[in-house]
């Protein structure tokens, strides 16, 4: 079991004690004869189940988020600072998290007044309709008998509407009790003994039908908030926590250049044939079954309730293969090796009919197919701005850029330790000119460059790194501790500067800079 898997079955468990207490509270103040609408508002208000509800939906998204950076990554932002990232919106509807959360707790106890209500309503029609049968069968009544099946009709009906508000057995025996009262009434005749023995029978009902109704009614309650509202919650849950997983998965793999592709893997739980098959298992770019090049790996979750997730592809593992962009023809051919259910859970019944007659091609008809290019991590920006060290620009007149070879002389250490160093990439250049800045160190595997970085650069982020394993003032808050981490940073470049032979424009440019965060630090601790 993963660590999604996991925070969902904690849900689940922590959502169904939660439910029980809620089941018992609305029924008793509904027993004291407040109406349904009020017993559940009140109830919800007593237990707090919008607060429950965001609380807990915020750990599984937190939780499967940490996992699935990796421990080195998870240090770059703090649980806060990663629930923050991801309550922003991501899908088509434009809502925050906290928006979907404030619609789920409305839905859910929407789910729970409409069905207990409409429970009630049935029972409430069905009881009239057991008093009339019992008022108006009496000795003498013979000619309304032409009533009866209209009568017993609509409970067998009202007994099979509410089959989710009872149980078996008891369904069962009302509908034993209903069949006894018809053979009865087939062989009624005009004696008071024959009528007697009816009206028996139909005393016998009418005491099943109050004593079912009212148990129908318990039922109703308890299956609206222990499987719809369930359901409700558990939806967020699960697409919220998956959408998290991604975004960590693209914040961790998207730049790593030794990842060339995703695969997509199907969740462990998948009930029904839908869009994820054909992810999984069709070789739509000649990478491979499911591999997806990255710049056109289709969203994730791919629909409510989507458990598929990705992984990476290393570089290695496609050599010998060619990217291919004939998207609508791989997928054609795969789709014309897979049986009729399986092409109508894609498609769609009219779609495949229309595909099959090549009036249109799979990807118009293909249900939840959302490949959008460059899709990007919520967190990326968040891990950046929050714990990043940044080295501002220094491309200026006299200023030069570290050659090649001494670039390479530096970082090569680092690499062999595991150092994730990125230089020049439009991702890379785009997040460091949005900060006004040529490098960035975050936790201690990651060092952003721009192309044209300067060697002070270089040795800064490099000194980061180091700052950063030996935990550098991480026991301050962590705006003081990148504040005096920059300044020991610029103090080890101005005192190492002949030693490294950094150029004296450059060594200028670092003293200001010293001053600017010194400046700095004392607006911060100011009291």
């Amino acid at each position: 079991m993963d660590e999604l898997q996991r925070q969902l079955s904690a849900f689940s468990q922590a959502y169904g004690q939660k439910g029980k207490a809620i089941v018992e509270r609305i029924q008793q103040l509904m027993d004291g004869g407040m109406a349904v609408t009020q017993a559940v508002q009140q109830a919800f208000q007593e237990y707090d189940v919008a607060d429950w509800l965001d609380a807990n939906v915020s750990q599984a998204i937190v939780s499967t988020a940490q996992d699935a950076l990796g421990a080195e990554l998870t240090g770059a932002l703090s649980s806060a600072e990663l629930l923050k990232a991801l309550s922003t919106p991501w899908d088509g509807s434009g809502m925050t998290l906290s928006q979907k959360l404030h619609g789920a707790s409305r839905e859910m106890r929407q789910s729970i007044v409409e069905t207990v209500q409409n429970q009630i309503r049935r029972n409430s029609t069905i009881q009239k309709a057991a008093q009339a049968l019992y008022d108006g069968y009496g000795y003498g009544h013979v000619t309304r008998t032409q009533e009866l099946p209209k009568y017993l009709n609509e409970l067998t009906r009202w007994v099979r509407s509410s089959r989710e508000s009872m149980t078996p057995a008891d369904q069962l025996s009302m509908l034993k009790a209903i069949r006894k009262v018809k053979a009865q009434a087939d062989g009624l005749t005009n004696d008071r003994v024959t009528y007697n023995h009816f009206r028996t029978s139909l005393r016998e009902l009418m005491d099943k039908l109050e004593h079912g109704s009212e148990k129908a009614a318990q039922r109703a309650l308890q299956t609206a908030i222990e499987e719809k509202s369930r359901y409700v919650a558990e939806r967020i849950a699960r697409t919220e926590a998956a959408r998290a997983r991604y975004d960590a998965f693209i914040a961790r793999y998207g730049e790593d250049d030794s990842v060339a592709a995703y695969r997509w893997k199907l969740g462990s739980r998948h009930p029904a044939e839908d869009i994820c098959d054909m992810y999984a298992h069709a070789d739509l770019y000649g990478l491979g079954a499911g591999v997806f090049p990255k710049d056109q790996a289709p969203v994730n979750p791919a629909h409510p309730h989507c458990l598929c997730h990705y992984a990476p592809v290393y570089a290695s593992e496609l050599k010998g293969k060619k990217r291919s962009d004939n998207v609508e023809g791989r997928g054609n051919a795969w789709l014309k090796r897979q049986p009729l259910h399986i092409r109508q859970a894609i498609l769609g019944v009219k779609g495949e009919q229309e595909w099959k007659a090549g009036s249109v091609g799979w990807t118009e008809k293909a249900r939840n197919l959302k490949i959008e290019e460059n899709v990007g991590s919520r967190l990326k920006d968040a891990i950046i701005k929050e714990k990043g060290m940044f080295r501002h620009t220094s491309r200026k007149q006299g200023i030069e850029p570290i050659s090649e070879k001494r670039f390479i002389e530096l970082t090569a250490p680092l690499k062999k330790q595991g150092v994730l160093i990125l230089r020049g990439t439009t991702e890379v250049e785009r997040h460091l000119i949005q900060f006004n800045a040529e490098g960035s160190t975050f936790g201690i595997s990651i060092i952003f460059f721009r192309k044209h970085v300067t060697l002070s650069c270089v040795l800064e982020e490099i000194y980061h790194i180091k700052q950063n394993k030996a935990g550098l003032n991480n026991d301050k808050p962590n705006e003081i501790r990148n504040t005096l981490n920059e300044i020991d940073a610029k103090q080890y470049l101005i005192k190492n500067a002949r030693k490294f032979g950094i150029p004296r424009r450059e060594t200028e440019l670092t003293k200001k800079q010293l001053e600017s965060y010194k400046n700095n630090l004392k607006n911060i601790v100011r009291p």
